[in-house]
């Protein structure tokens, strides 16, 4: 009867413990996706401190990734939040009757049960705020992969850097291992990253490329400001993280708000931006705002 008693209560306790529990799962470890959990996490601790968030790795691995999405349905963890696009789908299909919150993910994934925190901004914004920072360049280096999303955004660029007499150099990679060897045919005055996380998981090949070229690389994420490249033009990764939070806070509170955030772009520069850049910056901002990472 004892031994009844104990059980049961380790039970109770597991059950009301999980109806506070939130799961994040990560693709990968990269600065990125560390930023989006930092500000996840410290966002909703300092809203709900007695809620529980548990972190799962994904490793890259798509399978790793449905196996751990597959154990939170299982375990009817009640929020489940993902980072990037592909993980919020998979939890859509995998994760049925649990309230999910997609950060950097698409605005057409939000439904009843999936709040989106989107941070696209757009070929066209990039390319409007490239050549406004670098507006005598005339040649430009874009490392990519070559997933849909990527190549959709890819052929835009083009067309845009043709019309502005640009030329646009392409290197795509299918691996992170290509970027060793992608790196020795750079011949642009600058290299260009997109918000491009196989790229972006390779940042500190592209970095110690670009400085024995003594070349600038302009990127869309914080992160990558952060591991040394000359500045970003896209949206915090940190704030991606806090909105989400914020979201979810309104979800656990029972105050529902829109099911979309879609956050404003701004330029983001570090102590290692050189001065002459940060002084463009600072006086072609054209209303973004600039903000300094750590």
């Amino acid at each position: 009867m004892h031994r009844f008693l104990v059980g049961f209560f380790v039970a109770l306790v597991a059950c009301q413990n999980s109806e506070k529990t939130v799961a994040l799962v990560l693709p990968v470890d990269v600065p990125a996706i560390l930023d989006i959990q930092d500000g996840f996490v410290t966002a909703l601790k300092k809203s709900h401190p007695d809620y529980r968030v548990i972190i799962k790795k994904g490793l890259g691995d798509p399978n790793v990734m449905q196996s751990i999405l597959k154990s939170l349905h299982t375990q009817k963890v009640p929020y489940v939040a993902t980072i990037g696009v592909t993980l919020t789908k998979a939890a859509q299909n995998l994760c049925k009757g649990q309230t999910i919150i997609g950060l950097a993910a698409y605005k057409e994934f939000a439904n009843d049960t999936t709040y989106i925190v989107e941070d696209e901004i757009g070929p066209e914004t990039l390319y409007r705020s490239f050549v406004t920072i670098f507006s005598d360049v005339q040649t430009v280096t874009l490392i990519h992969a070559q997933d849909d999303k990527i190549m959709k955004e890819v052929r835009v660029l083009k067309a845009l850097m043709k019309q502005g007499n640009k030329k646009l150099q392409l290197l795509p990679v299918i691996s992170t291992n290509d970027l060793q060897m992608v790196c020795t045919h750079i011949k642009g005055q600058v290299v260009l990253v997109l918000k491009d996380l196989l790229v972006v998981s390779g940042m500190d090949v592209i970095l110690k490329a670009a400085k024995q070229l003594d070349i600038p690389v302009v990127v869309s994420d914080e992160g990558s400001v952060k591991a040394g490249a000359t500045y970003a033009f896209g949206v915090s990764e940190l704030d991606i993280g806090a909105e989400g939070a914020r979201l979810l806070a309104g979800e656990i509170d029972g105050k529902k708000g829109p099911h979309v955030t879609t956050l404003v772009p701004m330029y983001l520069v570090s102590k290692n931006t050189p001065v002459t850049f940060m002084k463009i910056i600072r006086e072609k901002a054209d209303g973004y705002i600039v903000k300094m990472v750590a």
